[in-house]
């Protein structure tokens, strides 16, 4: 039977809830050499601040299992993991996870990152389409049960789950004070793309464009490269949580949006400075 995928789109949609627009360099590559992976891109790479070249990895410490975190001097005093969940390098993407899931799902031939295969979710399987979602409800527009629980608990956290107690998922106001006192940059590190924030003091961390997954399909880049995971439901329709969005056709800009919480996007972890 074959599936239907489109609900991407319209899961994808901008909010109008943040939007910050900044000014890049142009880059005239072409989007069909993009990797797919995190194989090198040959294009031309005069036009990057790092000249596609490895930079030196920020770091003020790192955990008894050797994740490196940076301060990049946020007024919360929150420290942002160097490299993704799953990844041993900045450029690498690592993981690709549901909200609220930790363990991958590209080995799940079929169905994938989908409402079928949702942890928190009630499907009616004859129909395989959701009915609603049974953890995380502010709303409840669809059904279930109101439980107020704005934010992933420990428990559902795969920051937390993968790397430790002392480290969680970034949350919507976490991201949001990133773009506040850090400069956004679209470019390449070791031939990977994806954005850079520099921070006032000078350091800095960079996110890969991973791209994410639906079902069994990697989106294509009509849409975005990037797509980043908070901890922070919608609080006005619960089958979505707020995701951190960029790209190389639209990286002047680089928005929060709602995204399906059963599609696979990356992970990157924030700790507390004690």
């Amino acid at each position: 039977m074959k599936k239907n995928w489109s609900f991407l789109i319209a899961s994808l949609a901008i909010s109008s809830m943040a939007v910050m627009s900044v000014a890049c360099n142009d880059d005239d590559e072409n989007e069909n050499n993009q990797p797919s992976n995190n194989q090198s891109d040959p294009s031309n790479n005069q036009s990057d601040p790092n000249n596609g070249q490895e930079e030196p990895i920020n770091k003020d410490g790192v955990d008894s299992n050797g994740h490196m975190y940076v301060d990049l001097g946020l007024p919360s005093g929150t420290l942002w993991a160097t490299c993704n969940i799953g990844a041993t390098k900045p450029e690498e993407f690592g993981d690709y996870l549901a909200w609220g899931e930790s363990t991958e799902k590209l080995n799940l031939l079929y169905y994938g990152y989908s409402w079928m295969t949702y942890k928190y979710a009630k499907v009616n399987e004859a129909k395989e389409e959701i009915e609603y979602i049974t953890k995380y409800n502010l709303s409840a527009s669809k059904g279930g049960v109101i439980d107020n629980l704005s934010t992933l608990t420990a428990e559902d956290d795969a920051a937390t789950i993968l790397w430790g107690d002392e480290w969680r998922m970034p949350t919507y106001e976490d991201f949001k004070e990133l773009n506040s006192y850090c400069t956004y940059q679209w470019t390449r590190i070791n031939n990977v793309r994806g954005a850079q924030f520099v921070a006032k003091n000078g350091k800095s961390i960079f996110l890969p464009a991973a791209l994410c997954w639906s079902g069994m399909q990697q989106v294509d880049r009509s849409y975005y490269d990037g797509y980043y995971w908070t901890s922070t439901v919608d609080p006005k329709e619960e089958i979505y949580a707020h995701s951190f969005l960029f790209g190389q056709e639209k990286r002047d800009s680089h928005y929060f949006a709602n995204t399906s919480r059963c599609i696979g996007l990356s992970v990157r972890a924030v700790r507390v400075n004690k």
